[in-house]
């Protein structure tokens, strides 16, 4: 029912937990009991054993063999499969542990032509086919520079009690990040993209915004939120005083559902009549159209912050991704069998391209 993003409520989930118990019941009595009830001559025994493995080792040798079951879906699923896989394949996204930006050839273009720069953490990462997209049509180059769990602020971080020493690598990143656009004055535009509710939406579990060289666990709520408007405010006017223009990205919308196994489900036959049969009202509540329902929704406690902090100005743009995805009737999460997320959160390649032409993160070409 997980899998289906099938909510049965309270009273559903206690009949379904019955359900299992019902069928452990008939697995014991029925099969496992007579199994152990051995005779005493060991032959039959090992026999019986030998039996048991052999069964159980065939469909795991066909399995193995032609690669799962994901070889027999068709092309329609696998397409969706990995257009939504592809941004968690970007090798441009640096992880928990390292506190320097990864400078290979995919991610920086190390080139005399014009170009533009992302900078952020993985919801950056997720829009980043996009804006390459947009950017190789317009022949300019570009750079990436992301980092898991790592907003795109200068001189504050992301403080994160579960991984240790994530603040200092994050406030690091962001710096070397900075130094990376000064050094190369061919970026000429930075977009700048990242998860900003991440700490409020985790602030029961002590999740913060905290001042790179402050105490992240002495973090009050006020001064996190104060510390994202500072942080991100220092970010834009270090990278405006150095002549290149900045562009301020929303986030994208997210949900209480996950928009991928939704838009698949509905291309598997099985599933949707699973689906259809077991929560048809659900489902007519959740899905309109191309559409998820604006209750699916989950509000952006850092929207206000963040249009605050990014005024737009001479030189500094702000772009919102919820003005062009979404309506009264719900913000778009597919188009036909293209699925626009891999998650909840995160834009798959198809999502991320979709987005960036619907937006003007790039107004700047070659001439």
């Amino acid at each position: 029912m997980h899998v289906l993003e099938i909510d049965l409520g309270i009273t559903g989930r206690i009949v379904a937990i019955l359900c299992t118990l019902v069928a452990g019941v008939l697995s014991y009595y029925v099969i496992e009991t007579p199994f152990r009830r051995a005779p005493s001559d060991h032959r039959r025994v090992l026999r019986r054993y030998a039996v048991a493995v052999g069964i159980a080792a065939v469909p795991l040798a066909i399995m193995v063999a032609t690669k799962g079951l994901y070889r027999s879906a068709s092309p329609q699923i696998k397409a969706v499969e990995a257009d939504t896989l592809g941004a968690l394949k970007n090798p441009c996204l640096a992880k928990y542990g390292e506190k320097d930006p990864r400078l290979g050839a995919a991610c920086m273009s190390n080139t005399n032509k014009p170009a533009v720069a992302l900078i952020g953490d993985s919801h950056a990462n997720a829009i980043a086919a996009g804006i390459r997209s947009i950017a190789q049509e317009r022949g300019l180059a570009f750079d990436q520079l992301t980092k898991s769990s790592c907003p795109a602020l200068l001189d504050y971080t992301r403080y994160i009690p579960n991984h240790p020493g994530h603040d200092r690598e994050c406030a690091h990143f962001m710096r070397a990040a900075v130094s990376m656009v000064r050094d190369h004055p061919e970026i000429r535009t930075v977009v700048l993209a990242s998860y900003w509710a991440a700490s409020f939406d985790e602030e029961a579990d002590g999740f913060r915004y905290a001042s790179a060289q402050g105490d992240g666990a002495g973090t009050t709520l006020a001064q996190s939120r104060q510390n994202l408007a500072n942080g991100l405010k220092e970010m834009i006017t270090a990278i405006h005083d150095m002549g290149r223009e900045v562009v301020v990205l929303q986030d994208v919308p997210r949900f209480k559902v996950d928009p991928s196994t939704i838009g698949l489900a509905d291309m598997m036959p099985v599933r949707e009549a699973i689906t259809r049969f077991i929560a048809p009202e659900r489902h007519k509540a959740l899905v309109r159209g191309h559409r998820l329902a604006p209750a699916t929704v989950v509000p952006d406690s850092a929207r206000g912050i963040v249009q605050a902090a990014a005024t737009p100005r001479d030189g500094v743009r702000l772009a919102d991704p919820v003005a062009v995805l979404c309506n009264e009737e719900g913000c778009l999460f597919r188009t036909g069998t293209t699925i626009f997320y891999t998650d909840s959160q995160h834009l798959s390649n198809s999502g991320a391209r979709e987005l960036a032409s619907r937006l003007p993160l790039v107004t700047s070409e070659v001439r």
